[in-house]
C-alpha cells in the first residue's frame, strides 16, 4: 500500500512539473497581437487570407467559418512536443465597415509558434491586393 502511495505522489510531482514547464514555455514565446487593417471588403480579405495560408507548406487550414470570420490553422512543422499546444491558431477577420477589414490572431493564439510567418504572408498578400486596386 505504501508503494502505491509513493508511486501516486511521484507521478503527481512529475505531472505537476510538466505542467509548470509547459506554462513557462508559452511565456517565452513572442506575442503576435498585431491587427492588420486594409481598405478592402470583407470577402476579399477573407479569400486572400486563406490563399496566404495555403502558400506556406508548413501551415494547413484546419477549419473555417466565414460567417463568423474565423480561420483555424495548424502549424505542421514543429521540433518537439513541448510546443504541441502552440501549433494551432485562430485568425479573426472582422469587417470594420464596407471598405475596411482587419485580420488578427485571436487572443488565445497570439503566442503561436510561427505566428510571425503567418502575419508576414497575410501582410504580403493583402498589400499586393491594395496596390493592385490602387493602380486601377
Amino acid at each position: 500500500m505504501k508503494k502505491i502511495f509513493n508511486l501516486v505522489i511521484a507521478l503527481s510531482l512529475v505531472i505537476g512539473m510538466g505542467w509548470g514547464c509547459a506554462g513557462n514555455h508559452s511565456s517565452l514565446l513572442p506575442t503576435h497581437d498585431e491587427v492588420l487593417t486594409y481598405p478592402l471588403p470583407y470577402d476579399l480579405v477573407y479569400l486572400r487570407t486563406l490563399e496566404a495560408i495555403q502558400q506556406n507548406a508548413d501551415w494547413d487550414l484546419d477549419w473555417t467559418d466565414k460567417e463568423k470570420g474565423v480561420i483555424s490553422i495548424r502549424n505542421m512543422r514543429y521540433s518537439s512536443f513541448a510546443d504541441a499546444d502552440k501549433r494551432q491558431a485562430l485568425l479573426l477577420v472582422k469587417r470594420v465597415n464596407e471598405k475596411e477589414t482587419t485580420v488578427q490572431f485571436d487572443s488565445s493564439s497570439q503566442s503561436v509558434v510561427g505566428g510571425d510567418e503567418v502575419l508576414s504572408l497575410i501582410r504580403g498578400q493583402l498589400s499586393r491586393e491594395v496596390s493592385l486596386r490602387g493602380s486601377r
